[in-house]
């Protein structure tokens, strides 16, 4: 029993680890990451041949259950064992799954003892034994009539012409491993003991996968730079390692897959290790073929489009104008589809600048925090001569109420925003806030904060009170939506150079991609002060 628990965590460790292979080959070496992300599912085919050749190569490389018994009563005591586990110390109800799987695989042990105890071994089996042994005698007896200087080998090749190839290779078996096949036939499990082990698990593992990749494949983008996020910001900002997004589906697709079938295991037992060695081959064929068949497939489509950022960014502090580009996901092409909107619309020669997303980057604050889930591309755009932006009478800041505090050496404030015609109004500034006007505490410390306003229609002025730690000017960001700059949303009212860029800019993309990319495009205005 504690053999067959082995093995099975082991062929577990190997699914995990031939699933996750491949991931890195799609991710890493070949660069195709979200192949599977147009069909919930298709990751199954992508990584379900990698996760079973993982799990029969570590079972014949390990093979610590020596038969089908060992093998199924290390998946009961696991299962059953893991579920009492689980809800014990815990308290997780959906361990229920485990235990019931487990009732199954009791049942396939109790048949499999009962049909030994009652008609012993199978007739077919003790044939297969009788077979081998005899086969050996006669192997014997030819070798010794050689030796007489009687005619060599000649009651073995009369035996191969009686049998035909059965017997040639049963002789070739029982000569070289005659008690590992001798085993096999002696412990060989009924059918209907497979049969009744993978009703449940087969039902309850379907539904469970399904529901896992219904959840997490629309969800993986976002999955992947939340990781990085909150692996790598602390630290160094958005550098460092990326977050394991392909790993992450290979790893559903190993470990669901497992419980789904968890019969492989004492089925790879009763092949026996010549058998089961051209099985692992096969297997690691087919993942071959999988993984060469996903690498030119398009990861999306009309029915399941990229996202794609766009922000037309006006500065009405240094009268500049750009164009910035992001997406959500780990997808290729994004860099390949951003260069040719430089050359197409910024001109021949501009090349698109990729950009690091932090606190910092205040181009795309009107999506903060979201914005930090985003990997930038920034694309300058020429101003056009004679441009003065009407936005400088319409949205602007300034302070007001000042006063310091030479005592506890604290500065005040009132923060004045006029924003007419400007919505989702941000601002962004480093301090040690000791106080605000807000509902909510400000964190402590010298940091970089960011106050976003959400305002009534109408409602086109807003103001912030501030008493922060020293005397120092405070350099403030502040950055809106133009109300009537979004793209499709404003489409006939539009107003700004931004929506003169998106009613070129959409069809462009729709016919580039072919209706694969869902584009929001933005028009914003912003500059920086000093107060």
């Amino acid at each position: 029993m504690f053999h067959g628990a082995c093995s099975v965590l082991i062929a577990l460790l190997g699914a995990l680890i031939g699933s996750n292979i491949v991931a890195l080959l799609m991710d890493r070496i070949l660069g195709h990451p979200l192949s599977w992300y147009s069909h919930e599912f298709s990751c199954i085919l992508l990584y379900g041949p990698a996760a079973l050749a993982g799990a029969l190569t570590a079972d014949f490389a390990f093979p610590m259950a020596k038969d089908e018994q060992s093998a199924l009563a290390g998946l009961l005591v696991l299962q059953t064992g893991g579920a009492l586990l689980l809800q014990a110390a815990f308290n997780i109800g959906s361990s229920a799954v485990l235990l019931v799987s487990g009732i199954g695989l009791f049942i396939a042990h109790v048949l499999d003892t009962l049909s030994r105890a009652l008609w012993g071994q199978d007739p077919e089996l003790q044939k297969v034994e009788a077979k081998a042994r005899a086969i050996v005698a006669e192997q014997a007896a030819a070798a010794a009539a050689a030796a007489k200087g009687g005619k060599k080998g000649g009651k073995k090749a009369a035996m191969e012409r009686r049998y035909g190839k059965e017997v040639g290779t049963l002789a070739a078996k029982a000569q070289e491993v005659p008690e590992e096949e001798l085993a096999i036939a002696t412990h060989k499990m009924p059918r209907l003991s497979y049969l009744v082990a993978q009703i449940v698990p087969v039902v309850f593992g379907t539904e469970l996968l399904i529901g896992d990749l219904d959840v997490f494949v629309p969800l993986v983008g976002s999955i992947f730079l939340l990781w990085r996020q909150t692996l790598t910001f602390k630290q160094t900002g958005r550098m460092g390692p990326e977050a394991p997004a392909e790993h992450i589906i290979a790893s559903i697709v190993a470990l669901f897959g497992a419980y789904t079938f968890p019969m492989i295991l004492p089925l790879a037992r009763r092949m026996g290790n010549q058998v089961l060695r051209k099985v692992v081959i096969g297997a690691w064929a087919l993942a071959a073929l999988s993984t060469a068949a996903f690498v030119v497939r398009s990861p999306f489509d009309a029915e399941h489009p990229r996202r794609v950022f766009f922000v037309h960014m006006e500065n009405i502090t240094t009268n500049e104008l750009s164009l910035h580009v992001g997406s959500a996901d780990r997808a290729g092409g994004m860099a390949a589809l951003v260069t040719d909107i430089a050359h197409d619309f910024a001109g021949a020669g501009i090349e698109p600048v990729p950009v690091v997303m932090d606190d910092w980057n205040t181009h795309w604050d009107s999506l903060y925090p979201f914005s930090q889930f985003i990997e930038p591309f920034e694309i300058p755009l020429d101003t056009p001569a004679g441009y003065t932006s009407s936005w400088r009478n319409k949205f602007g800041i300034k302070a007001t109420n000042q006063f310091t505090d030479s005592t506890d050496g604290t500065r005040g404030l009132t923060i004045h925003i006029k924003h007419t015609g400007v919505i989702w109004t941000v601002l962004a500034f480093d301090a040690d806030v000791v106080s605000w006007s807000l509902n909510a505490e400000p964190p402590k410390g010298m940091q970089r904060h960011h106050v976003k306003e959400a305002s009534f229609y109408g409602m086109d002025e807003w103001t912030l009170e501030l008493v922060v730690r020293g005397t120092e000017p405070i350099h403030v960001s502040f950055v809106g939506i133009i109300e009537r700059g979004m793209w499709p949303g404003k489409k006939h009212e539009p107003e700004g150079l931004a929506m003169d860029l998106w009613a070129k800019l959409d069809p462009w993309v729709e016919a580039k991609t072919k209706d694969s990319v869902d584009a929001l495009m933005l028009g914003c205005v912003g500059g920086a002060v000093v107060l």
